[in-house]
């Protein structure tokens, strides 16, 4: 009797931990579901820009290859202005990917709101202290002239 309660015991404690392993590891496969994908730099693998048009414009079209004259402003996730330029002069084929991208297509006068992910704007490595590594950037943008 005393060797079959042990054996049971033996046997409850076996599936019992057999049983939390089991959930132990759908919670570490859930938990990891949930975590972002990560590029090669360590930033979130998102690649989507996101264009909204806020107003159409009727001028010329812009391509990557022009120059263009715009005026924008540049915002981190939390609301935060790192840049803020009224009629600056810029070749589109010089800029990050997202910016290059969201402004080609667009015609003189119109306005639109650029959402760049790191991995189209600057990724790990941004050109100043004001934007965080892998920030993800918004631009508010108005194109006033194409310079062909």
């Amino acid at each position: 009797m005393r060797i079959s309660l042990l054996f049971a015991l033996t046997l409850f404690l076996f599936t019992g931990c057999g049983g939390e392993e089991a959930d132990i590891a759908e919670e570490q496969s859930a938990a990891e579901e949930q975590v972002p994908q990560v590029d090669a730099a360590g930033c979130d693998d998102n690649n989507e820009l996101i264009i909204v048009e806020e107003r159409l414009g009727e001028g010329q079209e812009a391509t990557i290859n022009d120059a263009v004259i715009v005026d924008y402003i540049g915002k981190l996730d939390d609301g935060t202005v790192f840049n803020d330029f009224d009629g600056v002069l810029f070749r589109l084929d010089e800029v990050v990917d997202g910016f290059r991208d969201g402004i080609a297509g667009m015609k003189v006068g119109g306005q639109r709101t650029l959402t760049i992910p790191p991995n189209l704007a600057y990724g790990p490595n941004p050109p100043s202290p004001m934007i965080p590594s892998c920030a993800t950037l918004t631009f508010e943008i108005e194109l006033l002239e194409i310079q062909r």
